[in-house]
């Protein structure tokens, strides 16, 4: 999927914002660096190949950047992890 959800904590709703991933995904690993959140690892979907770019979401401007990072090795399907720093 290249679709984006926002889930607000304070009302426990999702937003579906307009901006899409680059890429449609499956599997991919999430990464919560201070305010920004690294998506990275994954498969092509469809198709099923690896994704290398590594993108950067800014949550205040809904944007998404490459990063020029890789994905060093395959992430797992399904596996998301926030690290708040």
């Amino acid at each position: 999927m290249d679709t984006v959800e926002i889930f607000d904590p304070t009302d426990y709703t999702l937003r579906i914002m307009t901006t899409r991933l680059p890429q449609k995904y499956h599997g991919i690993g999430l990464i919560q660096i201070r305010n920004k959140i690294l998506a990275l690892g994954g498969m092509l979907f469809p198709g099923w190949a690896k994704i290398d770019p590594v993108y950067e979401f800014d949550p205040i401007s809904e944007s998404f950047r490459d990063t020029g990072l890789k994905t060093p090795v395959a992430i797992a399907p399904n596996h998301v992890k926030i690290y708040n720093d």
